[in-house]
């Protein structure tokens, strides 16, 4: 991605769901450190060490959630739609 970069075909360098000994051994041989770690990161799932270590290394967070994340819990009638149920 590095020589990518280089020759202009991209203006930065992301990873994604990288933890932190992810970055660490990338960091050990990398000359480009990412730009960006695209993550899974919602009320239920924080991540204080990564987001120190990112935050410490320059690199930025992207976040992602699933869009479903607790629906069945507030919204119990959701499991109708399971069965094919059509809305009328």
């Amino acid at each position: 991605m590095e020589a990518v970069q280089a020759a202009g075909l991209a203006k930065s360098i992301g990873v994604s769901n990288y933890l932190p000994q992810h970055l660490e051994a990338t960091m050990k041989t990398a000359k480009v450190a990412p730009a960006i770690n695209q993550i899974e990161f919602h009320p239920y799932l924080q991540h204080p060490e990564l987001l120190e270590v990112q935050k410490r290394m320059g690199v930025k967070t992207s976040a992602y959630g699933p869009l479903s994340a607790g629906m069945w819990l507030c919204f119990p009638f959701l499991s109708l739609f399971e069965g094919g149920l059509e809305m009328g």
